[in-house]
């Protein structure tokens, strides 16, 4: 940081002489970027000792001016090294504020702000609040906050100085700059989180009020809906696979065609708990989806009860981590050379599709799958193959 005492003529006054009356200014100057503070300081330019850094004259009022502009270097100084010392950004502007007594060191900034926001998600997942993947959601986030604040030269950021067009900029960076981000959803998704951090701040009363309430971004195109034929499920069945990892996972996988859950509630899945018979001796699932504590009523297919019995002595069909089995069906994917990215969310939707396809309703494969409302069912299952649309028109006699 570079201090230094600047006399300002008036802005009226097109050149500077003797017997001019300005004002002397604190320029402050932090990594090549420059601000200036009014000391209320006022002086002809003849009286003005710039090498000096200093006022002419031997008056008390001389004196006073003197003692205010060391008191006021000093404060700059001090300010400067605590910043520095609580490894906080240092900005002109903010220096000016610390001087000013407009600003407290106290304000949090929007790394402090995300690491308390990440302590509260683990308190409530740890409540059974939310998801404990979710609460780890800020954790895996954060390195590419820090990556942004440092694309654009900011060791950090005050929490209240986090604008929505700040936002935008993170979301545009992730897509141009950062280059792992190809989806322009889930750089929304990674934009809306700063959103999220920020409310959490204000929630803590950390922050008084939150910048920016609403965050528009660019509206996405919805992404195809990516399943699995029945032709492609009969592969995967078949498939000679080099190992027990893989095998297992494409079981777990194979369980969530048959029954339309989703990975984690595959994972909670227990059928001592969670499988009910009905007199005819038909078993049922009957478990609250984790997302939205929409019951899902699943008759349990006999492809699935082949699954159950398989591990039986395991007491259920061993799901790994998300991640890992998503590595692993990529890997199965690959040996088949599938034309698709698979993962665990595929098996969820390929019952779906299979289950329309077959000729179940939308009211009951909405209540397979524990959706919240119809619509959602409509809205991803919309697409109907060119199978179902065939023998709908040759039972119709049309074909």
């Amino acid at each position: 940081m570079q201090p230094t005492f600047v006399f300002r003529k008036p802005k009226d006054c097109k050149q500077i002489l003797r017997s001019t009356i300005g004002t002397i200014v604190l320029r402050l100057t932090v990594n090549g970027k420059r601000g200036t503070k009014t000391t209320g300081i006022q002086v002809a330019y003849a009286d003005w000792d710039a090498k000096g850094q200093k006022i002419r004259g031997k008056s008390d009022l001389v004196r006073a001016y003197t003692a205010r502009l060391t008191d006021l270097l000093a404060d700059a100084n001090r300010h400067y090294f605590d910043l520095e010392r609580a490894k906080l950004p240092v900005t002109p502007n903010r220096l000016k504020k610390l001087i000013a007594g407009e600003e407290t060191q106290a304000d949090e900034t929007l790394l402090q702000s995300w690491d308390k926001w990440h302590e509260r998600q683990l308190l409530r997942a740890a409540a059974g609040e939310i998801l404990p993947e979710t609460a780890r959601v800020p954790e895996r986030r954060r390195p590419l906050v820090e990556a942004w604040l440092k694309s654009i030269n900011q060791p950090d950021l005050l929490s209240r100085e986090m604008t929505a067009p700040l936002a935008r900029d993170f979301r545009r960076w992730l897509l141009t700059d950062y280059g792992h981000v190809k989806s322009g959803a889930h750089a929304n998704k990674c934009a809306r989180l700063l959103s999220e951090c920020i409310s959490c701040a204000v929630e803590r009363s950390a922050l008084a009020v939150h910048p920016f309430t609403k965050l528009k971004l660019p509206k996405v195109k919805k992404s195809q809906l990516v399943y699995l034929t029945t032709e492609q499920l009969q592969q995967i069945i078949r498939v000679e696979l080099p190992n027990s990892g893989l095998r297992r996972t494409r079981d777990a996988f194979l369980l969530m065609c048959y029954t339309g859950m989703a990975w984690v509630d595959a994972r909670a899945f227990d059928p001592c708990l969670h499988l009910t018979t009905d007199i005819k001796g038909q078993q049922w699932l009957h478990r609250p989806r984790t997302k939205t504590e929409v019951e899902a009523i699943i008759p349990l297919l006999p492809a699935a009860q082949v699954l159950l019995n398989k591990y039986k002595d395991e007491g259920r069909v061993p799901i790994p981590s998300n991640q890992k089995m998503n590595e692993r069906l990529r890997e199965i994917a690959a040996i088949l050379h599938l034309p698709l990215r698979l993962t665990c969310h595929v098996g969820r939707r390929t019952f779906g599709m299979l289950a329309l396809d077959a000729g179940v309703s939308l009211e009951s494969v909405s209540a397979m799958l524990g959706h919240a409302s119809i619509r959602i069912t409509q809205e991803l299952y919309a697409k109907v193959k060119e199978g179902r649309i065939g023998r709908e028109m040759r039972d119709a006699g049309l074909l």
